[in-house]
């Protein structure tokens, strides 16, 4: 659990942050303050993994308060005003979000935060997030979907159905997004229009893949010669050589 806090001079701001931070469960929120000096406080006080910082406030800027704080603390300045960000970056902050922003661009962000921190030489699937998170289509609804639950992803004409070992969600995002996310975990691209989770291969007969919850999905072509070679990887062989011995 990453603890963090909010400052920011803006009261409305600071409960929408706090929405976004309650849907994803790596985030613990510690604290949040309109006032810079209070906050500052705070800050020297508990010392918070990830600083969600606005950089125009009054009588002291988010810059001047970034340079006072130990570089320990993440910072991802937040800010209505793009011309900041360069000036942002020089105190090294891990991002910046302009305002308003977006709870998938909030959580690209947060992951930008968390990679950054882990130890170098970690493999892509340990730095991977464990959800992904969708607009339900309900306004005002997102729904976090826990990735080793999902069996495959399929594209349809304006949206993406995601089906998972409990239930099927729909929402409006392209195939080729939802791969990129999915770059380095066990899903793997075997259709223009299916990604699958090859966990849950059930079946693998000539061009058709049954998965574990009997659903079939044909291999397209321009896919097949990636996915044969990863089947073949982990098909289990007697070694010749060993035939026979003990």
């Amino acid at each position: 659990m990453n603890s963090c806090y909010i400052l920011d001079d803006e009261s409305h701001s600071i409960t929408a942050m706090e929405g976004y931070i309650s849907k994803v469960p790596e985030l613990r929120l510690i604290g949040s303050n309109t006032n810079p000096f209070k906050g500052l406080e705070d800050l020297r006080k508990h010392k918070p993994k990830i600083l969600f910082l606005d950089v125009d406030m009054p009588e002291i800027s988010g810059i001047e308060i970034a340079k006072m704080l130990p570089p320990d603390i993440a910072i991802v300045f937040i800010t209505a005003h793009s011309r900041f960000a360069v000036e942002a970056f020089e105190v090294d902050a891990h991002d910046f979000l302009l305002k308003p922003f977006s709870f998938s661009q909030f959580v690209r962000s947060v992951e930008k935060v968390l990679d950054r921190s882990r130890p170098r030489g970690s493999s892509p699937q340990t730095s991977h997030s464990e959800n992904i998170f969708i607009n339900s289509g309900i306004k005002g609804k997102i729904l976090r979907i826990k990735i080793s639950d999902i069996i495959y992803i399929q594209a349809m004409e304006h949206y993406i159905s995601i089906s998972t070992i409990d239930d099927t969600h729909l929402t409006h995002v392209g195939i080729a997004k939802v791969m990129g996310m999915l770059s380095g975990t066990t899903f793997l691209r075997v259709h223009r229009a299916f990604i699958i989770n090859i966990n849950y291969i059930k079946i693998v007969e000539h061009s058709r893949i049954t998965m574990s919850n009997d659903s079939t999905i044909s291999l397209g072509e321009s896919y097949k010669e990636a996915f044969m070679n990863m089947i073949s990887s982990q098909i289990l062989k007697n070694e010749k050589n060993n035939v026979g011995r003990f």
